[in-house]
């Protein structure tokens, strides 16, 4: 990697240059991939990941100073506490799949969508049960039926259930979060919201 070069992009960044941005994130692609590559965090697809690295990177542009070294090892160090602390929250429980998380009780009786203040309001929660219990069987297919089943009845994890069906953890990942849009779009349509 030519450093001189993406010093002069990274200038040319915090000017405001556009294009100087475009050429910045493909010089540093390859780098930020080998940076997020060793976390795994819940929820976050690989492309997630690396839209939120890209974030970091514009974030802290204008607190770089290349008197203090270069440009990489500066945002290397800035992409790392980021994803460090977003895998704190994650093991803390403070991180949910997304802005409009379902969320599912043991019993079927609490659905929540983040963002959506006047859900409550429309429909009583035997209406919330009965619809739900509803969507589970009539939409779902049986392998995504015992995947939420396994994710958030038995409390166990996707990786031990692809362990124990032999199948990938992404394509159980994938089946669980196709299962929880289901749901969603299903509910979503039926309440008009």
């Amino acid at each position: 990697m030519d450093y001189s070069q993406l010093e002069d992009l990274v200038e040319l960044s915090k000017k405001g240059d556009k294009k100087a941005r475009e050429k910045l994130v493909e010089k540093i692609l390859n780098k930020v991939g080998s940076i997020i590559k060793k976390y795994h965090i819940h929820s976050y697809s690989n492309d997630d990941m690396i839209n939120e690295a890209y974030t970091v990177i514009f974030e802290n542009l204008n607190s770089y100073n290349p008197r203090f070294g270069n440009f990489f090892p500066f945002i290397e160090l800035c992409i790392n506490r980021h994803f460090s602390k977003i895998l704190r929250k994650s093991l803390n429980g403070e991180l949910k799949d997304g802005v409009k998380t379902l969320i599912i009780d043991e019993k079927l009786e609490n659905i929540l969508f983040y963002e959506i203040d006047y859900f409550e309001g429309k429909v009583s929660i035997e209406e919330k049960i009965s619809l739900l219990n509803l969507a589970f069987e009539t939409i779902l297919t049986k392998e995504e039926q015992e995947i939420i089943w396994y994710k958030y009845f038995l409390k166990k994890t996707l990786k031990e259930y692809a362990e124990n069906k032999g199948m990938s953890y992404g394509k159980v990942k994938k089946v669980k979060k196709q299962a929880l849009m289901k749901l969603r779009k299903y509910i979503e349509k039926k309440l008009n919201l």
